[in-house]
């Protein structure tokens, strides 16, 4: 490419569209380099797939309203006849579904208060505060529609292992639209920044810490749900296993010499030796990582396979009946199959490519193939 300051990782020749939001993006005030990763898409203003550095401002934008979404994983142990055939699948789908509500938890279902950090944290404006004692404490231990998921997988071993996806629910969308109204508006990139060191750009690096330190901890606590739940199936989870990592944050680092704000969209923060998870869709393969700590690529890597459609594009070209031959052997809840043709294997690229253009940023340690997913719809 081009531009000296943007460094790709793809597989094959991208859209036009997503080349001049990058190259956009480049040019924005204070931004140094742009990391592209193999599973780069479009998201409105900045694309889902990037690792942003730059100096003195942050962008919002650059982190978007899913702060601190992430992936947590661990072992799990005991029995696996629950995977074994359709009716009893079915059975744990439908007590996931009740042990994990997917936008907020009736009074009935409530889960245990906020943990206290979280709770005594005061965010930085009184409407924020507001929804922070009403929305993130029903939504504590609640999963999100989309592309969140609860994911059962298999190794090459026979282990069984789960993998959930989820970030920090209404709260920090909330928040990313709070900060955009004291942003600064540049014309030519179309994108909204703040003085990092303003009392603007503290305030939002408060408020989008504390959601990174929810969505972490709210994954941790559907965790606690799942255990719990899976005690029926004569299943436990091995907390000593479990590796969490979110891929929607900015943070100070230094690469080198220079210390910059390093802003990931949609990409995983993975040091050289760190281990990481890159899943590809709920009916294909997840592989198990570690860091090579490449510097041009600021210890970055993809954080999926990421979309080749769009959500509309795949609800009018997948079918339900597409999905169910897509997902073979994976057990899904079948009555969602029309809500989930936005979500099916076809709608995202192809993970294996996905892993060979990245060679050079990750080590695959281990392959993972789904079981069991569970996902809104």
């Amino acid at each position: 490419m081009k531009n000296k300051s943007i460094h790709y990782w793809i597989d094959r020749a991208i859209d036009s569209q997503i080349t001049r939001n990058v190259e956009r993006l480049a040019a924005a005030p204070g931004v140094t380099r742009v990391a592209v990763m193999p599973d780069i898409h479009l998201s409105k203003k900045i694309c889902n797939g990037v690792a942003i550095a730059s100096n003195g401002v942050i962008f919002p934008e650059a982190v978007g309203g899913d702060i601190g979404c992430g992936y947590l994983m661990a072992d799990v142990d005991g029995s696996q006849g629950a995977f074994r055939n359709a009716r009893k699948a079915e059975k744990l789908l439908q007590r996931l579904s009740q042990s994990v509500p997917i936008i907020r938890h009736s009074k009935e279902t409530m889960a245990t208060q906020l943990p206290d950090d979280l709770l005594n944290t005061q965010l930085t404006c009184e409407s924020l505060e507001k929804m922070k004692q009403r929305d993130a404490r029903v939504q504590w231990g609640t999963l999100g529609r989309g592309n969140h998921f609860v994911e059962f997988q298999k190794s090459s071993t026979g282990r069984i292992h789960l993998l959930l996806h989820s970030g920090s629910r209404a709260v920090g969308p909330a928040i990313l639209a709070h900060h955009l109204k004291s942003a600064t508006y540049d014309e030519a990139s179309k994108l909204l920044f703040l003085d990092a060191e303003s009392a603007e750009g503290q305030a939002y690096l408060h408020d989008m810490q504390w959601a990174r330190s929810y969505a972490a901890a709210n994954r941790l606590r559907m965790l606690e749900q799942v255990h719990a739940m899976l005690a029926g199936f004569g299943m436990s989870v091995d907390f000593e296993s479990v590796l969490d990592r979110d891929h929607n944050h900015v943070q100070q680092e230094t690469h080198g010499s220079q210390t910059f704000w390093l802003h990931r969209k949609g990409t995983q923060r993975l040091p050289e030796g760190e281990i990481g998870i890159i899943p590809g869709s709920m009916g294909t393969p997840s592989f198990v990582v570690s860091g090579r700590g490449s510097a041009d690529a600021f210890l970055s890597c993809s954080h999926g396979a990421g979309r080749r459609m769009s959500r509309t594009q795949a609800a009018d070209r997948i079918s339900a009946n597409d999905l169910k031959r897509q997902m073979k052997s994976v057990h899904f809840d079948l009555r969602k199959s029309r809500k989930l043709c936005d979500e099916a294997p076809g709608a995202y690229k192809d993970i294996r490519k996905v892993m060979k253009a990245q060679k050079d940023l990750v080590r695959i340690e281990e392959e993972r193939l789904p079981v069991l997913n569970f996902k809104s719809g």
